[in-house]
C-alpha cells in the first residue's frame, strides 16, 4: 500500500465530496413517500412510477434525496431510488418516468423538489398527486390541488 501511495476510501469520498454528499450519491435519508389522501405509497416499477400499498420491506418504495441543485450548489434538487442510480425524469401520459441521474443538477427534467408543504413539485409550478381511482400518479397545477390533495408523508425512514 505504502509504495503504491494507496489512500483510504474515506479520502476518496472527501475528494469527491460534489458527486457523493452533494449530488446525492450517499444517501443522507432514506425514506417512503405515502400519499396522506390515498393512503398509498410511491413504488418504482420498471421504468416509471406507481402507487401501491405501502410496505416498509419493499425496496422499490424507498427513495432518497439526490442531484444537485443549481441553485445552491449544494444538494438536493430530485428524487432518487435509493441504493441505485435512478432518479425521476420526465412526465407522460404513464406518470413520472425513472432515468439515469445527473448528479451535475443540469438535466431540467430531474427537478423535482419536496416542498414545506409536503407536495413533490416539479418544475415551476407542477405538483404530483395520486388518483385514487385509477392509482396512478399524475400532475397538476400546484395551485389547482384541492386543500389535502397531492400531500405526501414520509414514512420508513432511516
Amino acid at each position: 500500500k505504502a509504495r503504491l501511495a494507496c489512500r483510504p476510501f474515506s479520502y476518496f469520498v472527501y475528494r469527491f465530496r460534489k458527486v457523493y454528499i452533494e449530488g446525492g450519491v450517499i444517501a443522507k435519508k432514506v425514506f417512503g413517500l405515502q400519499d396522506k389522501a390515498s393512503g398509498l405509497c410511491l413504488s418504482k416499477e420498471f421504468g416509471s412510477m406507481s402507487v401501491k400499498l405501502c410496505n416498509e420491506k419493499s425496496k422499490d418504495q424507498k427513495l432518497q434525496l439526490g442531484n444537485i441543485d443549481r441553485e445552491t450548489g449544494k444538494c438536493c434538487s430530485g428524487i432518487r431510488s435509493y441504493g441505485g442510480n435512478d432518479c425521476l425524469d420526465y412526465f407522460d401520459g404513464r406518470g413520472p418516468h425513472w432515468y439515469s441521474c445527473d448528479v451535475t443538477g443540469q438535466n431540467g427534467n430531474q427537478q423535482y423538489r419536496i416542498t414545506p408543504e409536503r407536495r413533490i413539485k416539479r418544475g415551476s409550478d407542477e405538483c404530483l398527486y395520486v388518483d385514487a381511482k385509477s392509482k396512478k400518479v399524475k400532475k397538476a397545477r400546484c395551485s389547482e390541488l384541492a386543500t389535502g390533495q397531492g400531500v405526501f408523508e414520509e414514512v420508513s425512514v432511516f
